[in-house]
């Protein structure tokens, strides 16, 4: 959707420079100001009803109005910043054409980068400039983190992840791995078998060697008794789920086709 439907007529794109998005952090939000889901009905983004159904579902689930449109499918995440942007006069950010400065992002803050869905853009001025996808909830954590308030401009949810996980993919691949391996060694790509499953696997190894050196015919026979014995397992249980089957009540689909 073109950010000139969304702005609407008459109304410029907010100013990409540190002071816009200073004035806009500092105007906040009020109540004079158009609310996402008439942005999105004037845009055309959106019907009168789905905004209904869309609040009903922001009570039930309690997360804001532009991630439930989002989670339901009726609105893009890059439609909800560029709203996002013309409702606050905040800056929008398209990550794709505009990447961000990677000198600026550091692995040591990577947690805090994904739990406030934010990260540094671009210098500008002197000033590192952030890109969140809700700059109101995150200028107080920036803050705090940097020991000082720091612009912030808006960006797409889906384009900040994306980033993230891309630029750090080495980073989260190993992060996995080794917390899969601490809460569950045994299913970790880091731990291929676990010590007991190396002593059986040992054990039974010695036990097919030895019998074969003592008594090879003997081990032969036994093989193909198992092998035997596995192939007659799969039939009689294959047979058995037919007959379970055949004996069920037809189900309301199934009744309905006949």
């Amino acid at each position: 959707m073109k950010e000139s439907r969304i702005l609407g007529p008459g109304r410029k794109r907010p100013g990409r420079d540190v002071n816009t998005a200073r004035r806009a952090q500092r105007k906040g939000r009020n109540t004079s100001q158009p609310l996402i889901g008439e942005l999105a009905i004037k845009a055309g983004l959106i019907l009168p009803e789905m905004l209904t159904r869309a609040l009903e579902r922001q009570k039930q689930w309690g997360s804001r109005l532009g991630q439930v449109l989002v989670s339901t499918g009726d609105l893009r995440s890059d439609d909800v910043a560029r709203l996002y942007g013309a409702q606050r006069g905040v800056p929008i950010v398209d990550l794709a054409s505009e990447p961000r400065d990677t000198s600026l992002a550091s692995e040591d803050d990577l947690d805090f980068y994904l739990q406030t869905a934010c990260m540094p853009w671009r210098r500008q001025a002197g000033e590192t400039i952030y890109v969140a996808s809700d700059p109101d909830s995150v200028h107080a954590a920036i803050a705090a983190r940097d020991g000082r308030a720091r612009p912030v401009f808006v960006a797409s949810h889906r384009a900040i992840f994306r980033v993230l996980t891309n630029d750090f993919a080495a980073t989260l691949t190993d992060r996995a791995i080794f917390d899969l391996k601490r809460r569950m060694p045994e299913s970790s790509a880091a731990t291929r078998l676990s010590s007991a499953q190396v002593y059986w696997l040992t054990g039974i190894c010695l036990a097919v060697l030895t019998g074969l050196i003592v008594a090879p015919w003997q081990m032969f026979a036994a093989f193909n008794v198992a092998i035997g014995v596995v192939f007659l397992s799969v039939a009689v249980m294959r047979y058995v789920s037919i007959f379970v089957g055949l004996l069920s009540p037809r189900t309301a689909e199934e009744r309905a086709d006949r």
